[in-house]
């Protein structure tokens, strides 16, 4: 519901007043109300890390000879499965579509009796449904402050870019990609050494395939 109410308090207003800049204008809105938000949190809370310890955040096992963590084990299938509910609601329900359809082009979906308003609204509010999954599954094993969001902004970015912009499968294999190629590289070298190997196929990739590895090319 909060995802919801955001926009249609502050960016349902703006787009009736000014269509024309849409893009820039949404995104500053945004950006505006998120450095509020995370300034009140931060006179609210203090900028103090936190952790929140349950047995589950400690609980591991072995597979061959391999320790797995199960807070982790339970982000990764609370992932796809995830992705695998989104990716049903958004190809086999009617509202799904019509998001699909208002994302790829709003004036036509609005020429085929869509409410464009209320599919923004929706899309709003699942995005925010989705960011409270995220959170409640990183929260027993990952530190929180008020300013946790941004050190997740560009790795996702790196992510959706290397899956492939509009492709949900893509999302979701860039991010096992991401993880896996972190993971691995700073078990044998170093977690700075990680994020250089990262970035580097990142741009190997993007200069193979400029679309994703599930994107499709504009032309």
């Amino acid at each position: 519901m909060s995802g919801y109410a955001i926009q249609r308090a502050f960016v349902s207003p703006l787009l009736a007043r000014d269509r024309a800049r849409e893009p820039m204008s949404v995104l500053l809105v945004t950006l505006g109300l998120a450095l509020v938000l995370e300034n009140v949190a931060l006179a609210l809370f203090s900028a103090d890390f936190k952790t929140v310890q349950t047995d589950l955040s400690i609980a591991t096992f072995k597979v061959q000879g391999v320790i797995v963590s199960v807070p982790r084990l339970v982000g990764l299938g609370a992932m796809l499965l995830t992705c695998l509910v989104l990716y049903l609601f958004l190809t086999r329900t009617d509202l799904g579509r019509a998001i699909r359809a208002t994302g790829q082009d709003r004036e036509v979906a609005r020429l085929m009796g869509i409410d464009d308003e209320k599919i923004y609204g929706v899309a709003y509010g699942l995005s925010a449904a989705l960011m409270a999954i995220a959170a409640a599954v990183l929260v027993p094993f990952f530190y929180v402050h008020p300013g946790v969001g941004t050190s997740f902004l560009l790795k996702v970015f790196v992510i959706v870019v290397l899956g492939g912009i509009g492709s949900m499968p893509g999302a979701a294999i860039g991010g096992l990609l991401v993880g896996g190629i972190e993971g691995v590289v700073a078990l044998y070298l170093q977690a700075a050494v990680a994020q250089i190997v990262l970035f580097a196929i990142f741009v190997g990739v993007l200069f193979v395939r400029p679309g994703g590895l599930l994107g499709v090319e504009q032309r």
